[in-house]
């Protein structure tokens, strides 16, 4: 408040006007509704001192994307560049009382039809029994709210240590989130505001948490918990843009083909773009003019997406035409906890969720994918292909043999008809095997790397 009384003395019109970045979009409502309880009372005329309030991706109804950070601690890399620790995320999450706003809230369940939280039936396997409790999938807000509570499956909260759990919130801090929501989600700005909300798109967003379960060895071994993330193009890698949008009218920034040619840039660094800058400073100056790569219409795309996985003792790197790089970086700081990332390859992520390592690419350039080992046993490589919000085809090599010295590549080009692994299990540079895809083990093949291993 005292920031907008200052601006307001150094503006030419004696007026303010706020632009908001994520979070920010929920924190300008409730600064706005303190000022028109202020102006009631005869206090304060500070609202009437802002003429405009822009709003770039806020996630107004929360976002799916919050669900597993608090639940698992994953996808803890809004600093950009590292990730935090999966088990200090998750405690960090869970006693923060700004990350319960980032949750679906109840207005959310009534805007999107899609399901926040899926359970595979193999997900009976295991003692919580979510299939059973749930069903397919949680689809209103009681309902996750009762799964994020543990209330109808009986779990309690998950060891620190034990991230393939999904964590039991603060009932307290749920209670508080949803009742500032209600306030919020129903909140209607004062007509002599304008407001525009800009929603970001074209991104790998998470819509949905999927729960599966498998076993790790063939026999004599217990069912654990999987998860996966459920992708849509409807955002900008962190809030899908129904949230952004909530009044259907407003701007929407077009990732997809922003970063085919310029630097990769998503949710984090949305205002440092360009055109995002440009349109900002039209909508100040009252100029029409809308810069490249932004619309009033929400954008269609038919490219398609790539998602490449790997799963047990191994690391994925992705290598573009241009040599451009996503992936794991060493650390710039010796011994240092945290994991470092960068994401060159324009529309590129890495993620690393549950046991899992993704890449995510679009398919309109040639790649190559390099993955070298970090233990023992085996490894399984899986690549998804997309097409906006429906997945095609699903390519899996399963139990590759694995061990600290081998090299595994995968050539990806739009053009190919087929995919293989060129599998290096002695470390010397030269390829042992070319592999054609396989739901099941090899025995052949894993004797065989073993003899050469041993």
């Amino acid at each position: 408040m005292k920031e907008i009384a200052e601006l307001a003395v150094s503006s030419q019109n004696g007026k303010v006007t706020i632009v908001t970045h994520s979070n920010g979009g929920l924190v300008v409502k409730a600064l706005l509704a303190r000022l028109e309880a202020l102006k009631v009372s005869g206090e304060s005329d500070l609202l009437d001192k802002i003429d405009r309030v822009i709003m770039v991706a806020a996630p107004q109804l929360g976002t799916p994307d919050a669900i597993p950070s608090m639940l698992h601690g994953d996808d803890e890399y809004i600093l950009g560049g590292f990730f935090l620790n999966k088990q200090t995320a998750r405690v960090f999450a869970e006693n923060l009382p700004g990350a319960y706003t980032l949750l679906p809230s109840a207005k959310y369940f009534q805007v999107v039809s899609d399901p926040v939280v899926e359970f595979g039936p193999s997900t009976d396997f295991i003692v919580f029994g979510f299939h059973s409790v749930y069903g397919d999938f949680i689809e209103s807000f009681l309902e996750l709210q009762n799964f994020l509570l543990g209330t109808n499956d009986g779990r309690g909260p998950a060891a620190f240590g034990d991230t393939a759990s999904p964590n039991v919130l603060n009932p307290a801090l749920l209670a508080s989130a949803e009742t500032f929501h209600a306030t919020a989600d129903a909140y209607e700005f004062p007509l002599h505001i304008a407001v525009t909300e800009i929603a970001g798109w074209g991104l790998d967003t998470t819509k949905a948490i999927h729960y599966s379960a498998a076993r790790p060895c063939p026999l004599f071994c217990d069912y654990e918990l999987k998860r996966k993330r459920v992708l849509t193009v409807e955002g900008d890698d962190t809030v899908v843009s129904p949230s952004a949008m909530t009044s259907g009218v407003g701007y929407y920034y077009n990732f997809e083909e922003s970063n085919d040619v310029g630097v990769n840039r998503s949710h984090t660094d949305f205002l440092e773009t360009d055109s995002m800058q440009g349109l900002i400073r039209n909508l100040l100056t009252n100029d029409a003019t809308i810069p490249e790569f932004i619309s009033v219409d929400k954008p269609v795309s038919s490219n398609p997406r790539l998602s490449l996985s790997v799963y047990s003792p191994i690391s994925i790197d992705a290598y573009d035409s241009s040599n451009l790089h996503t992936g794991l970086i060493p650390a710039p700081v010796p011994d240092s906890d945290l994991t470092f990332y960068e994401e060159q390859i324009p529309n590129s992520f890495y993620e690393e969720f549950g046991e899992g390592k993704t890449i995510g690419l679009d398919s309109r350039d040639t790649y190559r994918i390099v993955m070298n080992g970090t233990g023992y046993g085996t490894f399984t490589f899986e690549k998804e292909e997309r097409v906006g919000d429906s997945v095609g085809t699903t390519t899996t090599f399963t139990d590759l043999p694995v061990t600290p010295i081998t090299i595994a590549e995968v050539d990806i080009n739009p053009e190919a008809t087929t995919t293989v692994v060129k599998l290096d299990t002695d470390g010397d540079g030269n390829f042992d095997y070319t592999l054609a895809p396989s739901d099941a083990i090899d025995p052949i093949l894993f004797l065989e790397s073993l003899k050469s291993i041993v």
